[in-house]
């Protein structure tokens, strides 16, 4: 019965290298394109299709009228190797804060009850 040395997961080295043919690293030189922005969201959904993955942003504006208020803001649209390194950083950026900061709550709202008054 073969038996494994190491009871950790090995984690798959997701982000890519690049290397000059001497074999030395050569980190990004990272610049700000002219229409950079940052943008929020507090509502994230997901589409796909066979050859990209795509993400769109939005901002929950809570429950008015018995509906659900969302404005969405951008979309992101990348290639399923790009999402994997995506969710390798996303990943490896939750554990921090949970480490640092405390457990994150995904328990999601519940809407507010509408409250009646006299005469209702």
């Amino acid at each position: 019965m073969a038996t494994s040395k190491s009871t950790k997961s090995q984690k798959p080295d997701l982000v890519p290298k690049a290397e000059t043919p001497e074999g030395k690293n050569i980190p990004p030189d990272f610049t700000y394109a002219s229409d950079y922005q940052t943008i929020y969201t507090n509502f994230i959904q997901s589409l796909y299709t066979p050859i990209d993955i795509s993400l769109i942003l939005g901002i929950s504006g809570g429950f008015r009228d018995g509906k659900w208020h969302v404005e969405n803001k951008a979309r992101i649209i990348m290639a399923p190797k790009e999402a994997l390194i995506m969710l390798g950083i996303l990943r490896d950026a939750i554990n921090a804060y949970q480490k640092n900061i405390g457990p994150i709550n995904t328990t999601p709202p519940q809407p507010k009850q509408e409250e009646k008054t006299e005469g209702d």
